[in-house]
């Protein structure tokens, strides 16, 4: 009789340790699971803002190079005129040693 009330005094004490121990892992997990929560919003909303500010700033980065193209290629029109002459007298010198040495 003694052996059964101290097993059930035992018992119920080893049933609160669990319970107890249960409860411990259970905070743990529920703690990872929310780091990760965390974690996985933290990522979401930075690559949010990201696609946000591509957005805005996309068009501005196209627009900037559309002009700095535009500006080059004028450059180079108003260069090439400018040296139209000095290109023509080069091209006409190396025809003319090509035509020399062929001629020879």
């Amino acid at each position: 009789s003694d052996m059964i009330d101290n097993g059930l005094v035992n018992f119920t004490q080893f049933l609160t340790y669990i319970r107890k121990h249960v409860d411990r892992l259970t905070i743990r997990a529920v703690s990872i699971l929310q780091r990760s929560h965390e974690i996985c919003l933290d990522f979401f909303n930075d690559s949010a803002f990201d696609m946000a500010r591509d957005i805005l700033i996309t068009p501005k980065r196209l627009s900037y190079a559309r002009e700095k193209e535009k500006n080059l290629y004028e450059s180079l029109i108003d260069l090439t005129n400018s040296k139209q002459n000095e290109i023509q007298k080069l091209i006409l010198q190396a025809v003319n040693e090509i035509h020399e040495i062929l001629t020879d």
